[in-house]
């Protein structure tokens, strides 16, 4: 039902909850989210549903949805159990979308005296800031730019109310925000609170949050603590830069990436307009650069913590572009084949290193399939996930230990794969995967 619906909204090119099947025929699963979860055969009880667009990955999706705290308060409602993602790339305004569908076939309720708090005890990478107008209806109605949004939550049966909500810096001063209650906001539930911080949290900082109230009227109290990351230098990085520092050629696109930082890219620019260069921002740390004239200008980008970080360019009439490496599969062998050693080496692209994604190892043994996951090789089965060999920000090549002084005369001719994407089917359709080697070879 997830899937069904990221699908209708990319085909044609809209945002929502609704399906229109007279205006919009084309991928048409259902109305409405109900009839959408009813037709994929899920008896509900209970269903809601969050969409996401237009960020990197669905990492970000899910940590924009939970920034975003209206969407926060459905995902961890207590009514429903169950959880449904399903995403696409290819919304034509948008690029991802990612539909939640939550859901539960029973009535459903929390243990006894549950309280959950968001960000939870102990909390390290809490994000700094919430674009509040970016969600509707806006939880801060004017005011952008907000302090991460703090909340506290009771089993969905019940009901919460407010005494005091505050969130104190290490040395005790009390941020000013916004208490969201059903008391004073018709659109939080009646089981939640949050407090919105109406100015932008600081990096590298303990916060102390202390909730006072009364659940059905027995009195509640929580204290906890969490804790923003420690900032770091941000830096421009793409084009083969090498110290901050590029050669390319006129009339060329490639994109950079701010690393470091809040990672979010607020403003953009360059030092030399009399240098033509075109600058789309793709994401929230993604820029994408076309070069129009000759001559050197340094493109600057200045993230939500007001830290600019910056990369020298030297456009040269004519010049080709750089030739990022592509991506390659080989293998490094050693022993003899009683007692071999095989390591699988796969080089990432140079334009895709750091973006997040999955790394998959495959053994072709005729019609069998083996698949390297962290625990060893897997049986392919079409009703299970595709396991990976790692998951995370791809560095721009991984050595991956395969067999270790193993005898491999009864394994000649098993062909070993290698590759890289965001899940196994955006690997197949890029064909970022190749033939490392051949057993016995």
């Amino acid at each position: 039902a997830a899937r069904g619906h990221s699908n209708y909204l990319a085909l044609n090119n809209l945002t929502g909850h609704v399906q229109n099947p007279t205006q919009f025929p084309n991928g048409f699963t259902g109305s409405s989210v109900g009839t959408r979860v009813n037709a994929s055969g899920y008896r509900w009880t209970a269903v809601g549903e969050n969409i996401s667009f237009g960020l990197d990955d669905g990492f970000a999706s899910i940590d924009g949805l939970m920034t975003a705290i209206y969407h926060r308060f459905g995902l961890l409602s207590s009514r429903t159990a169950e959880v449904g993602l399903g995403a696409v790339t290819t919304h034509p305004s948008f690029g991802l979308a990612l539909t939640v569908v939550d859901a539960a076939t029973s009535s459903v309720a929390a243990p006894a005296g549950w309280v959950g708090v968001w960000p939870p005890p102990g909390y390290t990478q809490t994000p700094l800031s919430f674009d509040s107008d970016t969600e509707a209806p806006d939880p801060v109605p004017g005011q952008n730019t907000v302090g991460y949004p703090v909340s506290l939550q009771i089993d969905n049966s019940r009901n919460l109310a407010v005494l005091g909500f505050t969130v104190t810096t290490p040395n005790n001063r009390e941020l000013p925000g916004r208490i969201l209650s059903r008391a004073s906001d018709a659109s939080t539930p009646q089981s939640a609170s949050a407090f919105i911080p109406t100015e932008v949290l600081q990096p590298g900082l303990v916060y102390t949050a202390r909730f006072r109230g009364t659940a059905d009227g027995l009195p509640l109290e929580r204290t906890w603590r969490f804790s923003t990351p420690m900032p770091q230098v941000p830096t421009l990085r793409g084009a083969g830069a090498v110290n901050n520092s590029a050669t390319v050629g006129t009339g060329q696109t490639f994109d950079v990436l701010l690393d470091g930082g809040s990672g979010v890219i607020r403003s953009r620019g360059q030092n030399n307009a009399t240098v033509l260069v075109q600058m789309d921002q793709l994401g929230p740390n993604r820029l994408r650069i076309t070069t129009a004239t000759a001559g050197r200008t340094t493109i600057t980008a200045t993230d939500s913590l007001g830290a600019t970080a910056s990369l020298n360019l030297n456009i040269v009439a004519g010049a080709p572009a750089p030739t990022p490496s592509p991506m390659a599969a080989s293998a490094v062998v050693t022993g003899t084949t009683s007692a071999q050693t095989v390591n699988l080496r796969l080089q990432v692209a140079q334009s895709e290193v750091g973006d997040l994604g999955q790394v998959f190892v495959i053994a072709v043994a005729g019609s069998t399939v083996g698949l390297l996951d962290g625990n060893g090789w897997q049986a392919y089965s079409p009703a299970t996930p595709v396991p990976a060999w790692s998951f995370g920000q791809l560095p721009s090549s991984v050595l991956v230990p395969v067999l270790a002084d193993l005898d491999v005369r009864s394994l000649c001719g098993v062909q070993l794969y290698i590759g890289y994407g965001r899940d196994v089917n955006d690997m197949l359709i890029r064909s970022r995967f190749g033939l490392a080697h051949t057993l016995c070879r």
